[in-house]
């Protein structure tokens, strides 16, 4: 693992971090900020995606069709 892929995953965990608390408290937040921080979110979202995110070479192969007896 690269130190980018280190990094991404650490950014990856604060980021999804700051959306629980987020979406707990949003009924205290702004309408103006509360817009930003989704416009924010959307974009930094495609550069590090949060820890749900599966990275493309983390996904299991398919597994082998069932052999005919």
């Amino acid at each position: 693992m690269s130190f980018l892929d280190k990094l991404k995953g650490i950014f990856g965990k604060a980021k999804d971090k700051s959306d629980t608390i987020v979406d707990k408290n949003r009924e205290r937040i702004p309408d103006k900020v509360e817009k930003a921080y989704d416009k924010v979110s959307g974009a930094a979202e495609k550069i590090v995606p949060g820890e749900s995110a599966k990275p493309a070479d983390d996904v299991p192969p398919p597994s082998p069709p069932p052999t005919p007896t």
